[in-house]
């Protein structure tokens, strides 16, 4: 029993602390530890406070735990959406680009321009 005591004088200490930096995971791992062993001291009332304690921490880590892995995905989405928007936009500049080299050869050859060496007709061709 001296060891047992000892036990949770030392988890009531860890809590401290873990409650001092908010280090939920440190919680968890304390108020599961507390709730065991104050239920083999005979402590049942305070034993069933901490195991309330752990499972509401859990189900809060478990929570926002889901919404950052949900936040995650919809970033991923996002991600993958704007990649998609940009390999249009390139696919897109380079058939821009393809057409102007073509129109570019073609307008060396226009009827429209004059070349040296060739004469104008007077109707314009």
């Amino acid at each position: 029993m001296e060891r047992l005591g000892a036990a949770i004088h030392t988890l009531r200490e860890a809590e401290k602390i873990a409650l001092g930096h908010d280090m939920k995971d440190c919680k968890l791992e304390t108020f599961g530890l507390l709730s065991s062993f104050l239920k083999r001291n005979g402590d049942t009332i305070e034993a069933e406070e901490y195991r309330e304690r752990c499972y509401l921490l859990r189900d809060t880590l478990t929570n926002n735990h889901q919404l950052t892995s949900v936040s995650e995905m919809e970033f991923t989405q996002e991600l993958h959406k704007m990649d998609r928007r940009i390999m249009d936009m390139q696919r897109h500049s380079r058939r821009l680009q393809a057409c102007g080299r073509k129109w570019s050869f073609f307008g060396l050859f226009s009827e429209d321009r004059e070349y040296p060496g060739r004469e104008s007709h007077p109707d314009g061709s």
